[in-house]
């Protein structure tokens, strides 16, 4: 797999699964090139937005979806 192409990530925080906006921040799409990155992007956000407990800002799990790569190991490709 390439690793400097863009990639699409399931982010999954440790709490944040309900909100009365609802907005369910615990789970977040983002296109970035690697998992760190996809990370920080959603938690500088919710950082700067001052949302939910730290704690539940904690990274539980990421996924990665698909790939603007061709030949990628997940066989889903992200236009972008």
């Amino acid at each position: 797999m390439k690793t400097d192409s863009m990639k699409l990530w399931k982010v999954v925080l440790q709490g944040m699964a309900y909100n009365s906006t609802g907005i369910v921040y615990g789970e977040s799409y983002v296109v970035a090139t690697n998992p760190d990155e996809a990370y920080n992007k959603v938690r500088e956000f919710l950082d700067k937005e001052n949302l939910g407990f730290s704690h539940d800002r904690e990274l539980k799990e990421i996924h990665l979806i698909a790939d603007t790569y061709r030949y990628n190991d997940v066989r889903k490709l992200l236009f972008v």
